[in-house]
């Protein structure tokens, strides 16, 4: 694994020559989340971009589940919601399969529910439908990876560097 600051990638997926899908963990106020963010490299800027979300990391085989039932059903897929986790009163973690613009994909999404909208909200990444055996293989991966960097946190109990220890 590569450490970037108080981050731990486990895995990425390259989309094109400029974009990477990066699943890391990083820890924050005294926790350690799981992330999958859209990375750009250009001539103007190279770093995450808002697409991503940061979710708790105990959610992770439900989510990784929920994946494998899109790869099951992705010949017959139009729009479906295979999970649903409450996050607070009014944002829920939801992975749907449906087609956007022509292509079938798969989100992992806040959806909010208030008085004034309810709908989904920016706060995470599209999948296409070809790359959930490889997103599968990478939650896999996060899954194995969390119990040796929540070991350490919990031993050193300091945010800092947190994956400058670890392989």
């Amino acid at each position: 694994m590569k450490e970037v600051h108080n981050e731990q990638v486990v895995d990425t997926i390259e989309m094109t020559e400029s974009v990477k899908i990066v699943f890391y963990y990083d820890y924050f106020n005294d926790e350690v989340w799981a992330n999958i963010r859209k990375f750009i490299k250009s001539k103007k800027y190279t770093g995450p971009t808002k697409q991503g979300i940061k979710f708790d990391p105990a959610k992770l085989p439900e989510i990784k589940n929920a994946f494998a039932r899109t790869n099951d059903q992705a010949d017959t897929i139009q729009d479906e919601e295979f999970l649903r986790i409450p996050r607070s009163p009014n944002r829920d973690l939801v992975v749907h399969a449906s087609v956007y613009k022509g292509s079938l994909g798969v989100d992992l999404r806040v959806w909010l529910k208030t008085e004034k909208y309810k709908g989904w909200t920016k706060d995470g990444i599209r999948f296409p439908i070809d790359l959930i055996p490889r997103v599968l293989e990478t939650l896999q991966k996060m899954i194995d990876t969390k119990p040796a960097l929540q070991e350490y946190v919990d031993q050193t109990n300091t945010k800092e560097d947190v994956g400058s220890n670890l392989e």
